[in-house]
């Protein structure tokens, strides 16, 4: 946190906004705080002494196979365009489930068409082993699990020598990720926004399941897990509320910037907020403002008008956010899509069972082509999925749709 000119204005801005005033029930736009730890988490991965890996370079160690369009797993989603379903051990595991889903962006809009990364959060609680992200290369289906860290000065390192940089696992659900550039983006559910960065992934040492960070013989460990991508800044929901329970990136217009939403699971309501903030075109990080106060498009949230909302996606070419929704009709999911003016999301779309998060972005399964596609994922175990569908049969006049 900057100092206390900074913690003088977050609270005058909470005190504007602390009444709902002209925005009815939805509210103000929840105020996010830039925690500016990108120096002194870069000093700490320097103080690392790790290798850096590019993102090209992460040799990959599992396979995925093709979704078939015709899949029990997409039976009555129309216009599916490609997929993929896990190795039988991730397919099946009960350990880790999976949550978030990005391809990645450029901060100018232009998406890469190579790799998507999808979230997953551990069940375990002994340890808990925090947050994985697969990295998959599109035509192929090959993909390698990334662990997430949180980096730190350990004053008391297990090889008895002075503070020295270290890294823990991040637990927590990740309901939801943004690729920018170089950097994540994920959902952190009870504060804001972690952000990590794929260009400083890290190799460690492998060899020891239950233990993560430095150890006493002098090696870094990270669960087994190879490849580390460290957190080099966080976003704080000072307001503390609504809840963070997914983010997606939406490249920018002629007349509007890009901007990350997110949106509040609410399993019994329908009053579930949505919220977008700006994202700077040039670094990829979120646009502050003097005080480091995060800015928005907009003055108030919007109701999404649906329960459970896990994941959702504002496209600004139409004007129209798409909500996915688990459970809405028995154990099956729907995605909602809004008029073309924008507002409360009213046309349902038959969806996944144990749908996720969405994304929207080039297609990863046919880099070479110039189409995108609307993705999401499905978490329960045995039912397991990444898919995408062509976007243009869900947006635009909600009358051709129904």
């Amino acid at each position: 946190m900057r100092n206390m000119e900074v913690l003088v204005g977050v609270v005058m801005v909470l005190l504007v906004r602390s009444g709902r005033g002209d925005c009815g029930e939805a509210g103000p736009m929840p105020t996010f705080v830039d925690a500016d730890e990108w120096t002194a988490n870069n000093a700490l991965i320097d103080g690392l002494g790790l290798p850096t890996v590019r993102l090209a370079d992460i040799v990959f160690n599992r396979a995925g196979s093709p979704l078939s369009a015709d899949s029990p797993l997409v039976e009555g989603i129309k216009g599916v365009t490609g997929g993929l379903e896990w190795n039988d051990g991730d397919a099946s595991t009960a350990l880790w489930y999976p949550q978030g889903v990005t391809v990645r962006h450029q901060p100018d809009g232009v998406s890469d068409g190579e790799y998507l990364l999808a979230s997953w959060y551990s069940k375990e609680d002994d340890p808990n082993k925090g947050v994985r992200v697969s990295l998959v290369e599109g035509t192929t289906l090959q993909y390698r699990h990334l662990l997430l860290v949180e980096l730190y000065e350990n004053d008391s390192p297990p090889t008895g020598t002075a503070p020295t940089a270290d890294f823990r696992a991040v637990p927590i659900h990740a309901g939801g990720i943004a690729s920018v550039g170089r950097y994540l983006y994920v959902a952190d559910t009870w504060a804001g926004y972690r952000v990590f960065d794929l260009a400083a992934c890290l190799e460690v040492s492998t060899g020891l399941s239950d233990s993560i960070g430095l150890q006493s013989d002098g090696s870094y460990q990270a669960f087994n897990y190879r490849y580390i991508v460290p957190q080099v800044n966080r976003y704080l929901n000072v307001s503390g509320d609504p809840r963070v329970s997914w983010v997606s990136y939406s490249p920018p217009t002629s007349t509007a910037p890009p901007v990350l939403s997110s949106g509040e699971y609410d399993s019994g309501s329908t009053q579930g907020r949505l919220f977008q903030y700006v994202v700077n075109q040039t670094s990829g990080r979120l646009a502050v403002d003097e005080r480091g106060i995060v800015l928005s498009p907009h003055n108030c949230s919007i109701v999404g008008g649906e329960t459970k909302m896990q994941g959702g996606f504002w496209n600004p070419s139409t004007q129209q956010w798409a909500l996915s929704c688990s459970s809405q009709v028995g154990s099956v999911g729907a995605l909602y899509v809004s008029a073309p003016t924008g507002g409360q999301p009213d046309v349902q779309q038959v969806w996944a069972y144990g749908c996720e998060d969405l994304t929207m972005g080039s297609l990863v399964w046919s880099p070479a082509s110039a189409e995108e596609g609307l993705y999401t994922l499905t978490e329960f175990p045995d039912s397991r999925c990444v898919f995408s569908v062509d976007p243009s049969l869900y947006f635009g006049s909600p009358a051709s749709h129904r």
